[in-house]
């Protein structure tokens, strides 16, 4: 009876410099072995939107949500330092 433990492992794979530009290579890659004890590669790529690049999105969404925090605080400030100078006027 067959072992149906299926093992493998999966890295990052480095890239050489023999590789040929022009050409695609997995970002992962690694060993997988079946539960009839077959050693097989494994090649992974991630799947990725080319039209949208989401990381720029977020970091885009964090700088906006920076800005809107700094343009509050910025109004605050401004609010304060009137409101000490019409105190001042008062009582100067």
């Amino acid at each position: 009876m067959a072992d149906y433990n299926n093992k493998g492992s999966v890295w990052k794979r480095q890239s050489r410099e023999s590789d040929d530009p022009s050409k695609k290579y997995p970002q992962y890659t690694g060993n997988f072995t079946d539960a009839n004890g077959v050693v097989k590669n494994v090649a992974m790529w991630i799947n990725t939107n080319k039209e949208k690049d989401t990381h720029q999105a977020k970091d885009d969404s964090k700088k906006e949500i920076r800005l809107t925090r700094l343009k509050r605080l910025e109004k605050k400030l401004k609010s304060n330092i009137l409101k000490r100078k019409q105190a001042i006027s008062k009582n100067g």
